[in-house]
């Protein structure tokens, strides 16, 4: 009975070191950085308030978001990051024609990042006008 209790000492003990020492001795991932960029700012010339926005990029490519909100410009849902098409909705008021519009910046891994198209959205998500290049 002895030996029992006292493999269950050192077995136990032993464990726990052992997974101690796994799950410290994880390797940091190191991120790569983006190389390409493109930027543009959305004004609303449709004659109709916008309620999201698609943008056709030259290749995969995220949308640049607030650090503190998540928010890219006045939307609140992105939809297609890390792909050629992002698709931006629920946006915090109705897009309104004319005013200042808003900037956003698309990056990508390789250089050379272009907007290709880009068109605005109504409420139910469906195109208003017509597609706009770069």
């Amino acid at each position: 009975m002895r030996i029992k209790h006292l493999t269950a000492i050192i077995v136990v003990p032993v464990v726990l070191f052992s997974l101690t020492i796994a799950c410290s001795s994880t390797k940091t991932v190191k991120e790569r950085p983006y190389k390409g960029q493109a930027g543009r700012t959305f004004i609303n010339e449709e004659g109709a308030a916008a309620f999201g926005l698609v943008v056709e990029l030259s290749q995969s490519g995220i949308v640049v978001t607030d650090s503190q909100t998540g928010m890219a410009g006045p939307f609140k849902n992105v939809q297609g990051n890390g792909t050629t098409r992002l698709t931006l909705s629920n946006s915090s008021a109705p897009i309104a024609v004319g005013g200042e519009g808003f900037k956003l910046i698309f990056r990508s891994y390789p250089s050379g990042l272009k907007i290709r198209s880009w068109w605005w959205t109504n409420q139910k998500g469906k195109r208003l006008g017509k597609k706009k290049s770069g």
